[in-house]
């Protein structure tokens, strides 16, 4: 298939996008003139799942924000596609949020309905994506793996229990298993055969094998695996972008979307220099969270001493594409999961196709892709992978064809970590100390988790504790 013109799916992605400015209208802007001034109490850059939920949480305080987020949408990786003409909806990043209080609360708030989400005994077949062959990996039977689950369970609770708090708190001194790779721990604790189904969700982790054991469990607390093993996931009923199109609405004037921030200084009061289709202004806060991906190229414009400087500069980034392509030769309703040679804890490697997903458009199939921080891949790299990942693939009905690519969403950068050495240096302890200091907070994945629910309760523990 020849290399699918990113002008045009550029193009695609504004249609999509426009297809929700419809049913949702835009926050209105009050930038007007040249260098005008606004004043808040808290300034947020980014409109993802963290800084859209510390607005809401701000708002419900009686504070005053300005979000900036220089995509044309909020919701980060909560991203809805809808097909003109079509019923349904695919969702093309977050899927599920685990049935928990605090994620009811605010889907009821904001008068989201919401259905449960089984997914246990879905019609799977687990795939060697590099060979195309079907994997002879087997999903172990619900003793084993609930056998498996409690000794995991156990085994959290006697030497990570600290990862399922809000950030990373590392205490002075933690087990030295905690700093092996992910694999070596499950298997000197016997959990990999039972475990193994369980590695599906660290999917956008890079090589899941050779990951620290102590981020592999951060994003695999006990509220997220019982839900798996509970089949406790809800889901939107008309898709997980709703509810930050309606967080929008309610931030009607103080959401800025299409913007950017260019300069950021903290003395006195925070002074946020913004850009916004060729229109510059000032906002002038309190307080300032910082809820995009904390990569240097992002904090560029943030006034950084030389110890965040440092700090940042050693997080390890890996990448994550979400696709929508137009296939032939595919069973319909079939989820095709990598199972490699010896299940997703092995298959998931320097660079994999995780997923071939059924959507509810005839012919369209939702891949999941990722590489590590070691397998730097551009956009049309990653699309030639996946093209080829899906096109390998070998089964009874005959060859499998990939028509058209007509969206691709780079989720990047993803699962930002510190690697063991620095882990053990003390670059969380040092991430910590920085909230709350020069009236600064950081949000997001990257200082806790990759989950819905743990961003939420983040934002909200850093907002009630660190800013006032």
């Amino acid at each position: 298939m020849a290399e699918l013109d990113f002008k045009r799916r550029k193009l695609i992605k504004q249609l999509a996008y426009g297809s929700l400015f419809s049913m949702t209208p835009w926050p209105e802007r009050v930038f007007g003139q040249e260098q005008g001034v606004m004043e808040r109490d808290v300034v947020i850059i980014g409109a993802g799942a963290s800084g859209m939920f510390a607005a809401h949480h701000l708002l419900a305080k009686g504070y005053s924000v300005a979000v900036i987020e220089k995509q044309n949408r909020p919701g980060g990786h909560s991203y809805t596609h809808r097909i003109s003409g079509q019923s349904g909806h695919v969702d093309m990043g977050v899927r599920i949020y685990p049935n928990r209080p605090l994620i009811r609360e605010v889907l009821d708030q904001y008068e989201i309905g919401y259905e449960k989400i089984p997914i246990q005994n879905i019609n799977s077949t687990y795939m060697n994506f590099e060979s195309g062959e079907i994997s002879p990996f087997k999903e172990p039977n619900r003793l084993k793996t609930l056998w498996s689950i409690v000794r995991y369970l156990r085994q959290y609770g006697r030497m990570a229990s600290f990862l399922e708090d809000p950030g990373y708190q590392f205490p002075e001194a933690i087990d030295d298993e905690l700093w092996l790779p992910f694999g070596e721990f499950l298997e000197k604790r016997k959990l990999a055969e039972g475990y193994s189904s369980l590695t599906n969700y660290l999917q956008g982790f890079g090589k899941v094998s050779e990951l620290p054991t102590y981020f592999a469990l951060k994003n695999l607390r006990p509220v997220i695996v019982m839900s798996a093993i509970r089949d406790a996931f809800i889901a939107p009923n008309a898709g997980v972008d709703e509810l930050y199109w309606k967080m929008a609405e309610r931030l009607k004037g103080s959401l800025f979307l299409e913007s950017v921030a260019t300069k950021i200084t903290r003395g006195d009061q925070i002074v946020c220099e913004v850009e916004s289709k060729g229109t510059r202004s000032i906002i002038q806060a309190k307080k300032l969270i910082v809820a995009c991906p904390p990569s240097a190229k992002n904090l560029a414009v943030l006034d950084q001493s030389q110890e965040e400087r440092e700090l940042f500069a050693k997080f390890k980034a890996n990448q994550y594409w979400t696709a929508l392509l137009r296939v032939q030769g595919l069973e319909p309703g079939v989820s095709y999961l990598n199972g490699g040679q010896g299940g997703p804890l092995s298959a998931f490697g320097e660079k994999a196709a995780y997923g071939v997903l059924p959507t509810p458009f005839p012919g369209y199939q939702n891949v999941l892709f990722g590489s590590s921080y070691k397998e730097k891949l551009s956009d049309s790299d990653a699309e030639r992978e996946i093209v080829a990942s899906v096109q390998r693939m070998k089964l009874q009905k005959g060859p499998v064809k990939v028509q058209d690519v007509p969206l691709m969403l780079a989720h990047a950068p993803y699962g930002m970590f510190f690697d063991t050495e620095d882990a053990q240096n003390g670059a969380y302890q040092k991430l910590w100390s920085l909230q709350g200091r020069s009236h600064t907070v950081y949000l997001g994945a990257a200082v806790d988790t990759h989950g819905t629910f743990g961003v939420w309760s983040h934002a909200k523990k850093m907002v009630d504790e660190f800013l006032f």
